[in-house]
């Protein structure tokens, strides 16, 4: 895939826009070509301004950094219109419910997820505990989380006092 036309789309909020602004900096340091860089409102449900400005501008690939509510009223309104778009998100659009929004229309999109640390060998007794729990060790979050509490937990052992 050798995009000619990027728009970086983001929900103005600190993840969402975060990420969108690294991958425009990593794209255009790579020579691509980012026609624009927008923000959406998040909880917005109507995109036919985003969408119609996708058309005009031509654009084949989107960047959508944010979570998946408005990624799905995206792509499935992008397909309404006709657009044949390549769309892709971070792992706060990797959601069941995405495609219980956009529906057929989420197909072919891509995502950008974290490594599976549930399936290193190493974390077995990590994975095993969670699962025992009736939890599930590969959400997006699960390893992040972890590694933040174990961060605390040597913080907190090194204390003098950790009250």
């Amino acid at each position: 895939m050798k995009p000619q036309r990027i728009a970086i789309v983001h929900d103005k909020q600190q993840y969402g826009e975060g990420l969108a602004r690294a991958v425009q900096d990593n794209l255009k340091k790579g020579g691509a070509n980012v026609v624009f860089f927008d923000g959406i409102t998040a909880g917005e449900k109507d995109f036919s301004t985003l969408v119609a400005r996708l058309k005009k501008e031509n654009i084949d690939f989107v960047y959508y950094g944010g979570y998946h509510p408005e990624m799905g009223q995206i792509l499935r309104q992008s397909r309404a219109a006709g657009l044949k778009t390549q769309f892709m998100g971070p792992e706060g659009v990797a959601n069941v419910s995405l495609s219980n929004i956009a529906g057929a229309s989420a197909e072919g999109m891509l995502v950008t997820k974290p490594k599976n640390y549930d399936q290193v060998p190493a974390n077995k007794p990590i994975v095993d505990a969670i699962k025992a729990k009736k939890q599930d060790p590969s959400g997006a979050f699960v390893w992040t989380t972890y590694a933040a509490l174990q961060s605390l937990q040597a913080g907190l052992n090194q204390s003098e006092d950790p009250g």
